[in-house]
């Protein structure tokens, strides 16, 4: 699953995210549906039905009662850390659905146990 960094930096023409995509493979990209709000919500205009096109390509999981009720183990057990609303919905999302999470925030989401970050 992709965090909105991924898609930030691939809508800039990173040509490394690009190929990392494609080693993944379109049958195994995915985002989560905080992810999707967050494209949305910073998008230029201009770029809207092209985002909205590439964003068509991933299987997109939604929030569920599994979810809620990781995301407010996330939020209790990390309360201390500072732990942003985004990146619990986002790992609570991945760690549900057994999920990788191709991130270049690695910082926001180490203190997860039990979270699998992709490293290319």
């Amino acid at each position: 699953m992709c965090d909105t960094g991924i898609f930030i930096q691939l809508f800039r023409g990173d040509e490394q995210i690009r190929q990392n995509l494609q080693t993944i493979g379109s049958e195994n990209l995915a985002l989560s549906v905080i992810t999707q709000g967050e494209i949305y919500f910073g998008m230029p205009k201009r770029e809207a039905q092209r985002t909205c096109e590439l964003l068509a390509m991933f299987k997109t999981y939604h929030l569920d009662r599994q979810t809620s009720v990781k995301f407010k183990e996330l939020i209790t057990e990390h309360s201390d850390r500072q732990l942003a609303l985004p990146d619990a919905l986002i790992a609570a999302t991945a760690l549900v659905n057994s999920l990788e999470l191709y991130t270049l925030n690695t910082q926001d989401f180490i203190i997860i146990e039990d979270l699998k970050l992709y490293n290319p």
